[in-house]
């Protein structure tokens, strides 16, 4: 659901609706690291040791927890209370929100002082980061449609490292 966002935000006009994104992304023509499902695969069955994979959802259940798995990942020693305290703040999804050099506002504004930007529409850069807000969004047909998606690339990356 972001990509549809950002292009809300930063361009006038229609962009087209939440469906028609949709459909392009399954297509593979969702923007950014297109094709996305093979964009994760080649990252999936690399060989590279110096990949750490995150899900969102986990960082946002127990930042924490990300935290240390990153600082481990990347040989650093264990973090005391007050800088684990401290990194947990600045990376948390409310200072991302509200962070300029983060959340684009300057490039929001110089769209909107421009007349190139459909800010007055309400739409942000940065969102609610609410895991799970997918659903407010998504068709059943979509969902079908992207788990599906789902299926077919673990069946692959399964098939491959058999």
């Amino acid at each position: 659901t972001t990509y549809p966002c950002h292009v809300r935000v930063l361009y006038v006009g229609d962009v087209g609706s939440f469906e028609l994104w949709s459909k392009l992304f399954l297509e593979g023509y969702g923007g950014y690291y297109s094709p996305f499902w093979e964009h994760i695969a080649s990252y999936r069955l690399s060989n590279y040791e110096n990949i750490q994979f995150l899900a969102y959802e986990d960082m946002k259940a127990n930042l924490r927890n990300s935290i240390s798995i990153v600082c481990n990942f990347l040989d650093l020693p264990e973090l005391d209370e007050s800088s684990m305290s401290q990194l947990e703040a600045h990376l948390s999804f409310k200072n991302f929100k509200e962070t300029p050099s983060l959340n684009k506002q300057k490039l929001v504004k110089l769209c909107d002082d421009i007349g190139y930007s459909n800010q007055d529409e309400g739409a942000v850069f940065v969102r609610k980061g609410i895991v799970g807000d997918w659903v407010n969004y998504f068709s059943d047909d979509m969902v079908q449609k992207f788990i599906e998606k789902d299926e077919e690339l673990s069946e692959r990356i399964d098939r491959f490292l058999k």
